[in-house]
């Protein structure tokens, strides 16, 4: 049962954006997912020991699961609209991982949305179960955005890591996409490990901009235990708006250097 947890690309909010009027009304913030409840034939479950991040741009949706009991990670990216009524999001993912699948086939998901006082319970009423049958999920969030901004608001693809520590450089290769939004971070990581197996890393956040170039992330929750609970010092560099440099010291000595570009919105036709 935890296993299929993670199998869930879920994510969505309650709060609409400042937009033109001419424009639809998007659910924009950052919310943090309380618990998870699966009804279905010979399935009544209520999970509350999760730990998943959404966030909501107004764009791009992003979110993060790390699951203690198991230590599998998921996360997924894509677009979103919502209804006008604001009762439905539809979200667009593009980009999906879960442990060792990831997935680039674009899926669209339609998910109810009731607004609580504390944030929004989103409800699914059927979904397949790759056992048989199908099973109402209902997941209830809490708003948890900070006010902070930083100059590196957005989605972004990584393009280039590297690691470097005395004379030695080392280039690894994999997906990597990440999001800032009102004080937070997530990251998540599609990556072959040293047995050529795929594999899913996943780190989340709050953040806060320290100086010129400079933030500090404090990882809330993450698949690598060396870094949860840490806070880290990073340096960046932009490179005009759509790209910049990310500069750090990992927990064991290296210095990290990842370059990333700005995932655009896709326009209309």
């Amino acid at each position: 049962m935890k296993k299929l947890i993670l199998i869930l690309p879920i994510l969505f909010i309650i709060y609409s954006c400042a937009v033109p009027e001419d424009e639809p009304k998007q659910m924009v913030g950052v919310f943090q997912m309380q618990t998870q409840s699966f009804k279905g034939e010979n399935m009544d479950t209520t999970i509350t020991t999760g730990q998943q991040l959404k966030i909501f741009n107004g764009e791009h949706i992003m979110y993060a699961r790390f699951n203690p009991t198991d230590s599998l990670s998921a996360f997924g990216v894509g677009s979103y609209s919502t209804s006008a009524n604001m009762d439905t999001i539809t979200e667009n993912i593009f980009f999906s991982s879960y442990d060792s699948l990831p997935n680039e086939t674009p899926r669209t998901y339609n998910l109810h949305i009731e607004k609580t006082l504390e944030g929004y319970n989103q409800i699914i009423p059927a979904i397949e179960n790759p056992r048989g049958g199908t099973y109402k999920l209902t997941e209830e969030y809490e708003s948890t955005g900070t006010g902070e901004t930083s100059p590196l608001e957005g989605l972004w693809k990584l393009t280039h890591h590297y690691s470097v520590r005395g004379k030695d450089t080392t280039h690894t290769t994999f997906t990597q996409y990440k999001i800032f939004y009102d004080g937070h971070f997530i990251w998540g990581r599609s990556y072959t490990d040293s047995l050529n197996k795929n594999r899913t890393a996943i780190g989340y956040g709050k953040l806060v901009t320290t100086g010129d170039g400079k933030l500090t992330e404090t990882v809330l929750s993450s698949t690598l235990p060396a870094i949860r609970e840490h806070d880290f010092d990073i340096s960046f560099e932009q490179k005009g708006e759509d790209g910049y440099r990310q500069i750090f010291q990992d927990s064991e000595g290296f210095t990290i250097i990842e370059d990333y570009e700005r995932v655009k919105k896709k326009e209309k036709k």
